[in-house]
């Protein structure tokens, strides 16, 4: 794969970090997917970024998977914005945004509300929003 990068085709970033993601190395993966934002800047695509977000997911680096996602939605790809908007609210729970994630997944699921993962995240966040209120009448 350094061959190809080094003869300029930088698309192998994108497979170096499907690679990681498959053992586990989302560090490596992170890296490799921004690398490959970075060199193909004339390229854009969501995919990348949901894979991105999912990286940093898995490093716990919430803010990163959140921007990751949201610069995808961005790009309006419709064959992969179910994923992306799901990622997103799940990053909007860990930056501890429960009210926007609440929002989101209620629109979500007007937009796909066959989604039973979604389904439970939704009853989760009410939680979370009947918590918060709880809180602000102390």
């Amino acid at each position: 794969m350094t061959t190809a990068i080094e003869n300029g085709f930088n698309g192998a970033y994108f497979y170096l970090g499907e690679i990681a993601m498959v053992e586990e190395d989302y560090e490596n993966a992170a890296t490799n997917y921004e690398q490959y934002i970075q060199t193909t800047a004339n390229i854009k695509s969501a995919v990348v970024y949901n894979q991105l977000g999912e990286a940093y997911l898995k490093l716990e680096s919430y803010d990163q998977a959140l921007t990751a996602f949201q610069n995808g939605i961005k790009l309006n790809d419709s064959t992969i914005m179910q994923p992306l908007k799901y990622n997103e609210i799940v990053a909007l729970e860990h930056v501890g945004e429960f009210d926007k994630a609440y929002k989101k997944a209620k629109k979500y699921l007007k937009a796909y509300p066959d989604d039973e993962g979604m389904i439970k995240e939704l009853e989760f966040l009410k939680t979370r929003q009947e918590d918060a209120l709880t809180d602000n009448t102390k």
